[in-house]
């Protein structure tokens, strides 16, 4: 069990899950699972007017029980092959908080770009070492790999994707960029990486219809 499976089942407790639910969730109807990478902050910056944290579809599931399904569920996804391109150059630029800065510097500093990284670093087992590299299927689905959200999103339509949300809501909202990876220049995944992540990222691909194309 790594550091954020542990984080997750300490969740399942109640004292501790009443600290991390936002009440807007609750006064809302609505839960938003936020994928690492995938617009996140900027989508619930708009909605609920503060950041929520990256909690798994399946642990509101267990601890809300039948009223779960009074809930509107829903996320944001992301090509898995920018996302990768963007969580790197996120961590080697220092990320958000402390966590995020050592295990950058532990991890990600040696690596001269993303394609080196790909090559030396990223594996089906390393990318359960940190929270941005999870596959996103892991925050969606329950233990049998069952979606369990009403609705998903992608990065790459948001503007049209979000206007469902903004029926559900009964509301227009302004999603400014928040949180964006600035990369120096363009960033191009070498043929080999792309091959190395729909390797590793093959549920994703499949599960949200991408192609595994630069």
């Amino acid at each position: 069990m790594n550091i954020f499976e542990l984080y997750h089942a300490m969740t399942l407790k109640k004292k501790l899950f009443l600290k991390e639910v936002p009440s807007a969730f609750i006064r809302t109807k609505t839960i938003f699972t936020h994928i690492p990478k995938a617009a996140g902050i900027s989508i619930t910056s708009a909605i609920y007017g503060h950041e929520v944290g990256h909690i798994p579809i399946k642990i509101y599931k267990k601890i809300l029980g039948q009223d779960f399904d009074q809930y509107f569920k829903f996320t944001f996804v992301r090509n898995p092959l920018t996302r990768i391109i963007s969580a790197f150059y996120f961590l080697k630029r220092g990320g958000l908080n402390k966590m995020d800065y050592l295990w950058g510097r532990r991890y990600v500093s040696r690596y001269n770009d993303v394609n080196d990284f790909i090559k030396n670093y990223l594996t089906r087992d390393s990318i359960w070492s940190y929270i941005h590299f999870f596959p996103q299927y892991y925050f969606l689905t329950d233990d049998e790999n069952n979606i369990l959200v009403d609705f998903i999103g992608k990065v790459e339509t948001l503007k049209k994707d979000i206007q469902v949300i903004e029926a559900i809501l009964n509301r227009k909202l302004f999603i400014e960029r928040k949180n964006a990876t600035k990369n120096k220049g363009k960033v191009s995944l070498k043929p080999s990486s792309i091959d190395k992540i729909y390797y590793i990222y093959h549920k994703d691909f499949e599960m949200f219809n991408y192609i595994p194309e630069s």
